[in-house]
């Protein structure tokens, strides 16, 4: 804005007989100012003003404009959804260290982090919004890509944007953490943390998401071995804190930095050397592959093919005929690529590349699969509990999906009956035992005992409740409050005049209570009882 005003200002001194007021201009003195402001007007960028500004500043002016110059500036400033018609330059960028980002990508961080709306793909243009000072703390190029390196500079200091250069592509990755960073094996919490992705070319971004957090508990990983983490979404991670990062994890794509070359344009190439057949008949593919990128990557195939490479014969050839072809698909180009895209794979299919993944010894992988599924498909592995459970526990490397899986047996809200959870326990127990037949009359005590081993951690959380009845919260009192008027409000009348009455007595882990099968009069079914309950355990009921 400041540099219309200069020329204006300008222009007018080259011009002492006009007056500042454009209304009381003749078409002769636009005539006079335009020619004065011939070389100033192409310089100056007015797609990067303010709505207020265009009417402000520009629009008393327009006729100094050409008419295809203003009318396009018109449309663009009357309809946020429409794409100038002509060239023009970006807002100018002004001071800022770095080398993968500018102001224009500041500025709409700037506008996410006080949650101001962005209602056009191009209301970036718009005048920049830069009520921030930005200061560079850590370059990757530069400082090194460790989280001890991280942490050493990034400790401490509130306020902090990550961005991250997926290297090969125009994506770019980040974080807002509002709070600090810091160095233990805690969760940062906070509601106003987010994630954002958009790619940006030439000066220019497009795509811009950006993700809210909703687990504020989990908003932030402080882990030593983590860099900049947010949640489950975004995760820089190493296996030692002074060695560069293994992997980078986004919500919605898995990437490498080890694996920094994109050699997925080389998997049509005729100079494989290896070709993988895949699946059983009908459903069979052949894949052609190179020998170095998978010995680099899966310590599976390399193991497979040290053993075929004792052979003399130029092109190796392997068999996987447990997996799918379609699967394998999406395995042989995170091989090459590094990068998986989940928003494309539904649930079977995510569980599926799991378990190939961990087939191929993908670890780093099956360790972002397994927490993802588990943060976000949750809901659909309970109501695929059997198979979940069946998967877990035929490999010692998917412990958190065994963990989920003996958690989700403990629940006391449960939704199966406990000889439903039993006969999917004998079930699974079978299923490692594909020896043993179904009739457990034909078994000797040593099947018995090797199922026992097999099912051991499962049986204590088998148990048998005795409930008949269903029994529906009537009053609670430190919600409803614990007068004689609010109880009987809410307690008289009620249908079979059933009712039980829990009292917990504060400081001490003692309940008391009674219950009456008629609230209307005596009932000499009614009793009074008490009892101890301490992590949900409880004792001495009376």
């Amino acid at each position: 804005m400041k540099e219309i005003e200069h020329v204006l200002k300008w222009g007018l001194a080259q011009n002492p007989t006009l007056t500042p007021d454009p209304i009381t201009w003749t078409d002769d003195d636009f005539k006079t100012m335009e020619n004065s402001l011939q070389y100033c007007l192409p310089l100056i960028r007015f797609y990067s003003l303010s709505s207020k500004n265009f009417l402000e500043k520009v629009r008393p002016y327009k006729k100094l404009l050409k008419h295809q110059l203003y009318e396009d500036l018109l449309k663009y400033y009357l309809d946020f959804e429409s794409v100038p018609s002509i060239n023009f330059s970006p807002p100018r960028n002004g001071k800022l260290d770095s080398k993968i980002i500018n102001l224009n990508i500041i500025s709409l961080v700037s506008k996410w982090v006080d949650k101001i709306d962005i209602s056009s793909n191009f209301a970036y243009q718009r005048e920049l919004y830069l009520p921030y000072e930005f200061k560079l703390l850590l370059r990757g190029s530069r400082d090194g890509f460790t989280p001890d390196k991280f942490h050493s500079l990034c400790d401490d200091i509130p306020k902090t944007v990550t961005f991250i250069k997926v290297k090969g592509t125009d994506e770019i990755l980040g974080g807002y953490n509002p709070i600090i960073w810091v160095t233990n094996k805690n969760w940062g919490e906070t509601k106003d943390s987010f994630i954002f992705s958009f790619k940006y070319k030439n000066g220019l971004f497009k795509d811009g998401i950006i993700s809210n957090v909703k687990k504020i508990n989990y908003a932030l990983n402080y882990s030593q071995l983590r860099g900049p983490s947010f949640g489950w979404d975004l995760i820089l991670r190493s296996s030692n804190r002074i060695e560069d990062y293994d992997e980078i994890y986004s919500k919605q794509r898995i990437c490498l930095p080890n694996f920094f070359q994109n050699y997925i344009e080389i998997l049509d190439d005729e100079t494989y050397d290896v070709t993988i057949e895949v699946g059983e008949d009908p459903n069979v593919k052949i894949f052609h592959a190179h020998t170095i990128i998978l010995c680099h990557r899966s310590p599976y195939l390399r193991r497979v093919l040290a053993k075929k490479n004792n052979d003399d014969s130029i092109l190796s050839h392997i068999k996987l005929p447990n997996i799918l072809p379609e699967t394998f698909q999406i395995i042989l180009k995170y091989i090459y690529g590094g990068i998986l895209s989940l928003n494309e794979q539904d649930n079977l299919e995510m569980l599926k590349v799991l378990i190939v993944a961990n087939e191929l010894l993908l670890n780093e992988l099956v360790d972002y699969l397994q927490p993802y599924l588990i943060e976000n498909k949750a809901d659909w592995m309970e109501k695929h509990f059997e198979l979940i459970h069946r998967t877990s526990f035929q490999s010692n490397n998917l412990l958190e999906l065994q963990k989920f899986c003996t958690e989700f047996m403990a629940k006391d809200d449960l939704r199966m009956k406990e000889i439903e959870v039993w006969e999917h326990v004998l079930k699974w127990g079978l299923a490692q035992n594909p020896m043993l037949t179904p009739d457990p009359i034909t078994w000797t005590d040593d099947d018995f005992k090797k199922n026992l081993i097999i099912i051991a951690n499962l049986l204590a959380y088998i148990r048998e409740l005795y409930l008949p009845y269903e029994f529906k919260l009537l009053i609670r009192g430190s919600r409803d409050g614990f007068t004689p008027k609010r109880f009987h409000s809410l307690c008289n009348n009620i249908i079979n005049n059933r009712s039980v009455t829990f009292i917990k007595v504060k400081g001490t882990d003692e309940i008391l209570g009674g219950y009456t099968s008629n609230m209307r009069k005596m009932s000499a079914n009614s009793f009074i009882f008490s009892f101890k309950i301490k992590n949900n355990l409880f004792k001495d009921g009376l």
